[in-house]
């Protein structure tokens, strides 16, 4: 945890804030009221902007509806004037054509005009275009209707269709009209409009039948409907309204739409009448109240600044010494002549003259604080022992690095954070953590020693291990924290049982030496004496079988004497560099008829460019046979025997050679004990537990060491570490 640099003073800081506040003080009712104000004048200038709008498009929208209603009204009158005689004649043919002809005259704004039987032939009147006959839909013409629009050959024109009833109410046929649209396009130019406003009359389908203005520009390939909602919000309404929407280039425009269908008594009528106006245009009174607003303020901000200058400059300038000197403080300046006091008998020359007191007394003890902080770090941080400090809600305080070590979490990682986050219980972890919160409840310390264990403290099980908690109290007594203090024992431990292993060693081999001495001379007799009792005796002899027996088991206890003496002499052998891929290869050809006897099959993972090994040749092949015979027994019924050799960055000055066979294993509580002499794991007369103790001095004498890895039922490991020859590093 690193400290945080102390914050330095801003020059004129007070100066700023006491400014601020006078500001602060004049602007604010300013700019309330100014808010207001501007809120208020542009909820009034859209109001008065729709309402305004919308009754210019309720003028046009009626003026629409009025000129298609006397439209229709006239096509009634001359449908009931033509019902009236059904049958006729050639005079009345001829009057039907004169009224028919009088009714274009009258309303110009009809270009066709015909009389139609029940069956929709024409009877009299104009023939009506293709596309208008298209439209024509006589089922639904019940009190009549007008088409949607027909905007074919340049024109925008619809069909209006009314039905000829006589005085029986019997239908005779109908009139239809094809209304001019082009009658709209003078309306809307009659308009007085806005700046930048448009106005356009859109029919059913959102489709504009005349405009005046400037349409909004819509995204290339979009059609009015899409780009505006303004129109489906109109078409989908019966009644008026208005609402803000965004062209293309994201200017605002605010919209002010009505449905002519809530006016109008035909059928199928679903025009809208929309004006269009950009919000700049439409709120320029709001804007301009706004820009007033701002100025009057920002007139009041400078006027409150200045005066506010003033007033703390004569505030401020007493104590900017003061300022002064607590930068030097900060600074770790503790000058005496920088902090002389003013000669001031009011408020500020009395808080002058503490100021420079406490700073005298700070500057002795920050002396003893730091050089009291500097002796607890470097104690804390050289001792070999790890420690944790929490706090008594169990959160990590500091982590020296002993501790770092034992749990590969580092200090900044565990910082400020609860010890249980950052050591969780694993499964097969001793229960440390109870024993914390019993200490952090006002419980006494704990001391624990463990062996072959691992604690969440800790990153891998060690051979010994012991831990301390231990309260943390205040001057009250109470309960505020925790330290724990944990010892790695495991070099102790081996250590311990290195020099137990080294006295029976030592025991064994002065009884071997002494032991072999003494049985080896009679069992020279009886093996000579047996061979002199064969010689001469043919194959069938009785006693030969007798005699083989006795010069075998001469043979075997020879050869246990031989080990005894293998294992007591203390010959230092010839060291020097040994390649241990030749060695492992001249091994493996000495036991290759017992590996194939007992069908073991030999795997080689031998690293071609490792460096020589500092050994002895000789000795280290005695290693490796005792080595591999003891793989080859544990693979009873044959396996696959994996010799390997290579080197670990973990440990660049050394080299290893590995065995690992597929066999039956090592149970746990006889893993301590296979380099003990004498002990054995295999059956009666297959081996005398000498190999692995002499393969285990011969080792250290070299310098090296030999670990054991095994699981039961999933064979064993052992690698033998030994030191690589000088100059021969990779």
């Amino acid at each position: 945890m690193t400290d945080t640099p102390p914050a330095r003073p801003v020059r004129g800081g007070l100066t700023i804030r006491l400014m601020g506040a006078f500001a602060l003080l004049a602007v604010t009712p300013t700019l309330l009221l100014g808010g207001l104000a501007i809120s208020r004048a542009r909820s009034d200038v859209q109001v008065e902007v729709v309402r305004g709008n919308l009754a210019l498009i309720r003028a046009v929208g009626q003026q629409l509806n009025a000129t298609l209603q006397d439209t229709r009204r006239a096509l009634e009158v001359t449908a009931a004037f033509l019902a009236q005689d059904p049958d006729g004649g050639r005079a009345a043919h001829s009057r039907t054509a004169r009224t028919l002809r009088a009714l274009g005259g009258e309303f110009p704004i009809l270009r066709q005009v015909t009389y139609l039987d029940r069956q929709g032939k024409r009877i009299e009147g104009d023939t009506l275009d293709p596309e208008v006959r298209f439209s024509l839909d006589l089922a639904n013409t019940f009190g009549g209707y007008v088409s949607e629009v027909l905007h074919g050959g340049g024109r925008r024109q619809v069909l209006v269709v009314v039905q000829a009833r006589d005085r029986k109410g019997e239908l005779q046929g109908f009139v239809a009209g094809v209304v001019d649209l082009s009658f709209v396009q003078s309306r809307l130019s009659e308009a007085r409009l806005g700046k930048g406003a448009a106005l356009l009359v859109v029919d059913g389908n959102a489709r504009v039948v005349a405009h005046s203005g400037q349409l909004p520009p819509a995204p290339a390939g979009q059609s009015l409907r899409r780009s505006n909602a303004a129109v489906d919000r109109m078409l989908a309404s019966h009644r008026e309204g208005h609402l803000v929407v965004s062209d293309a280039r994201g200017e605002r425009w605010v919209a002010v739409y009505r449905n002519i269908a809530g006016m109008s008594e035909f059928r199928g009528v679903r025009w809208g009448v929309l004006l269009m106006q950009p919000t700049v245009e439409a709120f320029a009174l709001a804007r301009m109240a706004t820009r007033d607003t701002v100025l009057v303020a920002a007139a009041v901000l400078l006027l409150a600044l200045a005066v506010g200058a003033y007033l703390a400059r004569r505030i401020t300038r007493p104590l900017a010494r003061l300022v002064r000197q607590t930068e030097l403080v900060a600074d770790e300046n503790f000058d005496e002549a920088a902090f002389d006091p003013p000669r001031r008998t009011d408020e500020i020359g009395v808080l002058a003259e503490s100021f420079a007191r406490m700073v005298q007394r700070l500057a002795r003890s920050r002396e003893d604080l730091y050089a009291l902080t500097e002796f607890r770090e470097n104690l804390v941080r050289s001792i070999p022992v790890g420690v944790i400090s929490v706090d008594r809600e169990g959160v990590i305080w500091s982590v020296n690095p002993a501790q770092e070590q034992l749990s590969d979490v580092t200090a900044a990682e565990a910082a400020r954070r609860p010890v249980a986050e950052v050591f969780p219980e694993r499964s097969g972890d001793e229960p440390v953590l109870g024993a914390l919160a019993e200490v952090l409840s006002g419980g006494g310390a704990t001391d624990l020693t463990l062996n072959n264990a691992r604690t969440p403290f800790t990153a891998e099980p060690r051979l010994r291990y012991r831990v301390r908690l231990a309260p943390l109290r205040d001057r009250r007594g109470q309960v505020n924290g925790a330290v724990i203090l944990q010892e790695d024992l495991s070099d102790t431990a081996r250590l311990e049982a290195q020099l137990l292993r080294s006295e029976k060693l030592s025991s064994v081999g002065v009884l071997a030496a002494g032991v072999a001495h003494e049985i080896n001379n009679p069992l020279t007799t009886v093996l000579g004496y047996a061979k002199l009792l064969l010689e001469g005796r043919p194959e069938d002899d009785p006693d030969r079988a007798a005699l083989e027996l006795v010069a075998d088991e001469a043979r075997r206890v020879q050869e246990i004497v031989r080990n005894l003496l293998d294992f007591s002499r203390q010959e230092p052998g010839q060291v020097g560099p040994i390649v241990l891929g030749e060695l492992m290869e001249r091994t493996l050809s000495l036991v290759a008829p017992d590996l194939r006897k007992r069908q073991v099959e030999v795997e080689r993972a031998l690293s071609p460019e490792l460096p020589a090994a500092l050994a002895d040749a000789r000795r280290m092949e005695q290693v490796l046979v005792n080595l591999i015979t003891n793989a080859a027994h544990a693979m009873a019924g044959g396996g696959t025997l994996t010799v390997a050799t290579g080197r670990d960055r973990a440990r660049p000055d050394e080299v290893y050679l590995e065995v690992r066979d597929t066999g039956r294993g090592i149970a746990p509580e006889d893993q301590p004990r296979v380099f003990d002499p004498f002990f054995t794991t295999k059956e009666p007369g297959e081996g005398t537990g000498l190999g692995l103790a002499v393969s285990h001095g011969i080792i250290e004498e070299l310098g090296g060491e030999i670990l054991l890895e095994s699981e039961p039922g999933e064979g064993s490991v052992f690698r033998v570490w030994l030191p690589a020859a000088a100059g021969e590093e990779e």
